[in-house]
């Protein structure tokens, strides 16, 4: 997938088909309380955070969540990249709290307007369009730590499909012929399989079709690096299964615990 060049060696995925834990978050004086994860006897519960949480409380969360993705990437494929983004930028500071949402006020400035955000995080209407409809089918229940990590599951299980590797001389050509026909140096980072989640950046990696050197290095020094790079293109289902439990890592970091924080009507302002 064309912007998940960040991911590079440090593995973050979801399979299709997995049970994502989604978790409450904390930023200051803001947080949520909810989390998402199983409330039914037998599941698995991570500290305060348990699979199918809103089973009761609010069962169609879900199915709402994934209309909304859904909808949105069959609009812009790159939505999917974007939203997984705004996940991990939201969790990696200060916590998965939804505190990447909350917009700028006269006594508060926020992680939105950060020089890594501003201009760059996008996604927002989406969340904002999931929490509208969420409000009106379960008012005051699902956080909107819980919609950003629900909303990145589901951009990665939509464009996964199987990937087709390229000869590199034909990428060469490719590039070449993109650069002088639109008079311009931007492209896809993963030529082969822009709007797909798969392993194709590492196969890409190996066939010397890394777009950056950054990532091209990667196959060109360390010998345990490389045997990763390898693991991952030959095994794309071991690829996906250590990114979604990258994934689980990344959202039970600094999850708000009993009472603390608020439920947001809107996820762009605190209460």
């Amino acid at each position: 997938m064309a912007s998940l060049f960040c991911c590079t060696i440090v593995v973050l995925t979801l399979a299709s088909n997995i049970n994502m834990l989604v978790n409450s978050k904390k930023a200051g004086n803001v947080v949520n309380t909810t989390c998402l994860g199983g409330g039914k006897g037998g599941d698995a519960v991570y500290g305060s955070l348990q699979f199918d949480y809103y089973f009761d409380s609010c069962p169609i969360a879900e199915e709402i969540i994934f209309s909304f993705v859904e909808n949105a990437v069959a609009n812009e494929p790159r939505m999917a990249a974007s939203l997984l983004r705004l996940h991990f930028h939201d969790c990696f500071v200060n916590g998965c709290d939804g505190s990447v949402l909350l917009d700028d006020t006269h006594t508060f400035v926020g992680e939105k307007t950060a020089p890594p955000n501003l201009n760059s995080l996008r996604g927002f209407n989406v969340i904002d369009q999931i929490k509208m409809q969420l409000e009106d089918f379960c008012p005051g229940t699902v956080s909107c730590a819980d919609i950003v990590a629900t909303a990145a599951r589901d951009s990665i299980v939509l464009p996964r499909t199987n990937s087709h590797p390229s000869a590199n001389m034909a990428f060469l050509n490719s590039l070449q012929q993109v650069c002088l026909s639109g008079n311009s140096t931007l492209t896809e980072l993963d030529y082969a399989t822009p709007e797909t989640f798969d392993n194709q950046y590492y196969i890409n990696l190996l066939l010397g079709q890394g777009l950056l050197n950054s990532d091209q290095i990667l196959v060109s020094g360390n010998s345990e690096v490389i045997r990763l790079v390898k693991t991952y293109a030959d095994d794309i289902e071991l690829f996906f299964e250590d990114f979604k439990n990258s994934m689980l890592r990344m959202g039970r970091l600094m999850p708000a615990q009993g009472t603390d924080g608020e439920i947001r009507r809107n996820c762009r302002f605190v209460n």
